[in-house]
């Protein structure tokens, strides 16, 4: 160490200028450094089953474009014309729509898809009465306008069969809460149209959705739009845009508010250009921890990178500590650097030790949290014993604060207010209320919110009574034979089966659309013939039809996918996607030799709120462990390890009592503040513990000392409970009650309970 500390304070300049420099180089890292800001790596495993499926699914790709207007005419007609809009700019893939030709590839895919209930149904198409009137309404068809649009379909299907699969694309509809036409849904009162839209750039990337948002813009001010219409989007590419500005914009606000904060904490207790060098730490920190994360993880998340402030907060107090010791010692300033040496690795391991708990936790975004926190704690412990003090020869005594003073507690009187503090907090905890919404954990503009709201009240009726039921198989075709298991199964017949069978089911409805026309065809044929010529038609011209019923088959080549593709790839093999209501029924099903997996909004919120508690626990326990072993190896003695925690027991306490009396409702975040305030508990009491056992008067340890740190580390979580983002809101404002709570600990309560009895 001597002769590291001796080299710098020679070489000092060139020392700050290389470490500028190396500071420099990797903040300019950070900007070529590929950012993610994805939900999956904000929950914990057990919900990542359900999540993946759900963004795996056909629905997650989706941009979902609406169009409202009181006057329905010029909502459909607004629908349409941003929809050829967009496809002309190259930003969605227009879906095939109702017509014609729609129609006569249903009534070709019927023969594939004729189960044993259409052999029912079909019984009603094909008496005389039925035959007659419908051979009356295809003359008036063809004697209309749009006759020349509709020959085709009535030659191949004069008895309207084709009505039968029409059936079976209803049950997509769960819920018969919309409408379908011209390739829209449209919501009940016509007021509401939406197109569905595979968008045709990555939704994830910021500058491609914001591309597409400035075209949507552009469509409003080309007048594409009715002006009495009103139009948005939603999906995943709003969803990128919204969270990544408000992150860039917290950022861009934490840095601020935290500079004007560490300001007047430096005004205040030190006041000394030398003093700097405390201050600009975070600058000499946050880049390259930054770094290090994004070379462990390969990516890094804009909310790890809020989180710096916090670690800013933290790292500051090992120079703080070290600044305060070389002011009140008249010692040299290497031998008071190795005297509090001890301190600075105890707070050290322990706070490493709280944050290598997150490791052991499934989020990936906890782990980068931990990842950069201990790059950041190492880089700040390197400066502040080894850099910084050959920069504070000879410092003269730390500017007196006034504090008001507080008369000392009673031994009684802090264990009482303790016990108290304990009780209120153990009540907090077991009312805490923890929102299992996946919408918690983004956040979004006002605009957005009531975007959404009109979505939902147009279509909360499907969104709300629907879920996803995912079927696997090792192929796709092994995927479907086990849906149509699951139909018989359940007893009923699942929408993705009807439309989608298996080639074993393919083959057996075949054969029962030949034995019902060989039952039922000529028959059949012969009342049209009949029906034909009593309206003037040819007979001959409905060859289609009697081709269609007859015994050979045109290979099935019908294709819905643009409206609604089934299948989604996983690792291992496929899986079916059934859109079905949300009922107990799909979540607790259980079919031999298929595996199923049932997505709903309540389904993801209860095991998302199970996973929060797990998780705390997890977290917490571990926390302890390491801490606790920790703590108990430097001392020695079990009754200062249990003292030491007395800061970390008022930091939860009096968090979770806020909470319950708050009514504040947080996000499965509140997990990363738990090892956080263990950690900052434990360093305040390790702080007031060694004084206690230096002698209270120990100049290498003044009240003002632990005063200052607690305060940067608020004014670094404080500027976080100021961001609009939720995720580094509830993490910001749970530790400012926290570090609140371990400090008057430490500083009230701690000191009587230290001394002798």
């Amino acid at each position: 160490m001597s002769k590291w500390f001796h080299w710098i304070k020679t070489y000092r300049t060139a020392a700050m200028a290389g470490l500028a420099v190396f500071s420099l180089l990797c903040l300019w890292g950070l900007f070529h450094i590929k950012f993610k800001e994805s939900i999956a790596v904000m929950i914990p495993a057990s919900v990542q089953e359900r999540v993946g499926l759900f963004q795996s699914s056909p629905f997650n790709s989706k941009t979902f474009v609406v169009v409202t207007d009181k006057d329905p005419a010029l909502a459909l007609e607004g629908a349409r014309r941003l929809r050829e809009y967009l496809a002309q700019k190259k930003f969605i893939s227009l879906p095939p729509v109702q017509g014609a030709q729609f129609g006569l590839s249903l009534a070709k895919a019927l023969p594939y898809r004729f189960t044993e209930k259409d052999s029912q149904e079909a019984l009603k198409f094909i008496t005389p009465q039925v035959i007659s009137a419908q051979m009356r309404d295809n003359f008036q068809n063809l004697m209309s306008f749009q006759g020349s649009f509709l020959k085709e379909m009535i030659l191949l299907d004069p008895l309207g069969l084709s009505k039968l699969m029409g059936e079976k694309l209803k049950a997509f509809d769960v819920t018969s809460s919309m409408e379908y036409a011209d390739g829209f849904l449209i919501s009940k009162d016509h007021t509401a149209v939406i197109g569905i839209y595979e968008a045709a750039f990555n939704p994830a990337d910021i500058s491609a959705s914001t591309r597409f948002k400035q075209a949507f813009q552009q469509a409003r001010q080309e007048n594409v739009i009715p002006h009495s219409s009103r139009a948005f989007y939603l999906g995943a590419a709003r969803y990128t845009q919204e969270n990544s500005f408000i992150v860039r914009h917290d950022l861009k606000v934490i840095s601020v508010l935290a500079l004007v904060g560490l300001g007047a904490l430096f005004m205040e207790f030190f006041r000394r250009k030398r003093a700097l060098w405390i201050f600009a730490l975070p600058f000499f920190v946050l880049a390259p921890s930054a770094l290090v994360t994004y070379l462990v993880f390969g990516e890094i998340s804009g909310i790890t990178l809020g989180f710096g402030s916090v670690v800013a907060g933290l790292a500051v107090d090992y120079s703080i500590y070290m600044y305060f010791a070389l002011c009140g010692s008249s010692k040299a300033v290497l031998k008071t650097a190795r005297k509090l040496l001890p301190h600075l690795l105890y707070s050290y391991a322990t706070s490493v030790a709280c944050f290598a708990a997150l490791l052991f936790s499934s989020i990936e975004l906890f782990k980068q949290i931990a990842v950069f926190s201990i790059a950041g704690l190492t880089f700040a412990l390197l400066l502040a014993v080894f850099v910084f003090p050959a920069f504070w020869k000879k410092l003269p005594p730390a500017p007196i604060v006034t504090l008001k003073k507080v008369p000392p507690l009673s031994r009684t009187a802090a264990a009482v207010i303790l016990c108290i503090l304990l009780w209120g907090g153990m009540a907090g905890a077991l009312r805490l209320q923890i929102s299992g919404n996946l919408d918690s954990l983004n956040s979004v503009s006002d605009a957005f919110t009531q975007d959404k709201a009109l979505f939902d009240k147009a279509f909360s009726q499907q969104t709300a009574a629907s879920g996803l039921l995912f079927v696997f198989g090792d192929n796709q075709d092994l995927a479907l034979k086990n849906n149509e298991k699951v139909s018989r199964h359940l007893g009923r017949d699942l929408a993705v089966s009807l439309v989608y069978p298996s080639e074993y089911a393919k083959d057996e409805n075949l054969v029962r659309w030949r034995k019902f026309w060989a039952q039922n065809g000529e028959k059949t044929r012969e009342l049209v013939r009949q029906n034909a010529l009593h309206w003037g038609l040819k007979p001959g011209a409905f060859k289609p039809f009697e081709y269609l019923t007859s015994l050979v088959q045109d290979p099935d080549s019908f294709d819905f996918s643009a409206f609604y593709n089934p299948f989604t790839q996983i690792s291992g093999g496929y899986a079916v996607v059934n859109m079905v209501p949300d009922s107990p029924a799909f979540n607790q099903l259980d079919v031999p030799g298929v595996k199923t997996v049932f997505v709903s909004a309540e389904a993801i919120r209860q095991d998302l709120i199970a996973g929060v508690r797990t998780e705390a626990v997890k977290i917490l326990l571990v926390t302890l462990f390491l801490v606790g072993g920790l703590i108990l190896y430097f001392f020695k003695n079990l009754r200062d390890t249990l003292l030491t925690f007395i800061p970390v027991a008022g930091a939860f306490s009096f968090t979770f009592l806020v909470f319950w009396l708050a009514g504040i409702q947080v996000n499965l975040f509140i997990l990363a503040f738990l090892p956080l305030l263990t950690g900052l508990g434990v360093d305040y009491g390790l702080f007031q513990v060694i004084k206690h056992r230096a002698g209270n008067n120990s100049v290498l340890y003044p009240q003002n000392a632990l005063v200052a740190a607690s305060l940067s580390t608020f004014i670094g979580f404080g500027v976080l409970a100021l961001a609009e983002h939720n995720v580094l809101f509830i993490i910001g404002l749970s530790a400012c009650l926290g570090i609140a709570g371990a400090a008057l600990s430490a500083l009230f309560l701690l000191p009587p309970l230290l001394e002798a009895e």
